[in-house]
């Protein structure tokens, strides 16, 4: 019988289009397309178990969706440069067909944090593999990221769930922070202006300290630029990327340990899962796997191992006899009544989600590297 391990491997390599995108979930229709944010997790996971050509090859598409928006970009970091409105239609989509076209559909598609994610993983597979030799290939598409992502930090964007278009969101601009910090480190080889990178990161850092964090002590899921929103003050555990892979802070910082405490109190579920966030109502508002293997992942970096391996041990009892993990568990959902009326307009939950066997893996390579 395999393991999680070795299914999640083979899953993730099953789904790799020959264009070198994942697909996010093969089964599930409105997923059949593939997203910066999720690929790069699941391409950082590649790197972590060994298979550096599965991620060395999502790189490389990712360069190609790049390169052929290159117009594109340029009329957007303009029109930021000239104080025009920019249409969130207008702006670069999060996720793409699988030969790398945009969708053309009316998805809720602005979203930066993938840009941001892409950068940092970018650097991690350099770092990982020292496969220099790629720099060459994918220097025009990073190049053009970094652009981007210096003009349009700022402006408010659907967070990575998809939701909330109107405001910022914490984990999109820290997301965005670490991929500049990231690739900053291989300036000189991608030709970045690093005067730019740096005044950019400082100016990132200082309205994160300025605007994310709540009087309570803890970083807030976002802010609106214009009004305030109940939603605005919850935290989101998607804050758990503060702690890995974006370490913002210490792991001892006062406002992290503050912020590690509130998603542990709000959105951690009795049986160990974890929520995204307490107004959370698609499909119900479930404990979502990767959250859960996030939360490990936060546990074994900080040399919590024995809270580590009680979340891997939960994750793998929820695989189904196939081996596949959903996207989140219908049990102890925030809102029962939300459930049914999702399944009814899309379908069962996405099994499996490719992102979801990712984070595993990375939560299972963190055990081990920390043991």
């Amino acid at each position: 019988m395999k393991t999680l391990r070795q299914k999640s491997i083979e899953i993730i390599l099953e789904n790799q289009h020959r264009s070198g995108s994942y697909i996010a979930s093969p089964n599930f229709p409105t997923y059949a397309y593939s997203w910066f944010r999720d690929g790069t997790y699941i391409a950082y996971a590649m790197d972590r178990v060994g298979q550096h050509h599965s991620a060395k090859a999502f790189y490389l598409w990712c360069t190609k969706v790049m390169v052929d928006q290159t117009q594109k970009i340029q009329t957007l970091i303009e029109k930021k440069k000239l104080g025009q409105h920019i249409a969130a239609e207008e702006a670069l989509t999060a996720r793409y067909t699988m030969q790398g076209q945009t969708t053309g559909d009316d998805w809720t598609d602005f979203q930066l944090d993938g840009y941001g994610t892409w950068l940092w993983g970018v650097s991690q597979h350099l770092e990982i593999t020292n496969d220099l030799q790629l720099i060459p290939h994918i220097k025009q598409g990073v190049k053009l990221t970094v652009d981007y992502l210096i003009h349009l930090w700022d402006h408010p964007c659907y967070d990575c769930w998809e939701e909330h278009l109107d405001f910022i969101h914490t984990y999109t601009v820290a997301s965005i922070l670490n991929g500049l910090k990231s690739i900053q480190n291989y300036a000189s080889a991608f030709d970045l202006d690093q005067l730019q990178l740096t005044s950019t990161i400082e100016a990132i850092t200082t309205f994160i300290d300025q605007n994310l964090i709540h009087v309570s002590g803890y970083y807030q899921k976002m802010i609106h630029t214009t009004q305030s929103s109940p939603v605005e003050t919850l935290v989101d555990a998607s804050l758990l990327g503060l702690f890995m892979p974006i370490q913002l802070k210490a792991f001892n910082h006062p406002v992290m340990q503050a912020t590690l405490q509130k998603i542990e109190q709000d959105l951690v579920s009795p049986t160990g899962g974890v929520h995204r966030y307490l107004e959370d109502e698609y499909y119900g508002g479930g404990e979502w796997i990767l959250l859960t293997a996030w939360l490990g992942w936060v546990s074994a970096a900080n040399h919590d191992l024995t809270k580590a391996k009680q979340i891997r041990t939960y994750i793998e009892s929820k695989q189904n006899p196939q081996g596949n993990l959903p996207e989140q568990i219908s049990e102890n959902v925030l809102r029962p009544n939300r459930v049914q009326p999702w399944v009814e307009k899309w379908g069962p939950i996405a099994t499996p989600l490719l992102w979801s066997h990712a984070m595993y893996l990375i939560l299972d390579e963190e055990i081990k590297k920390n043991e």
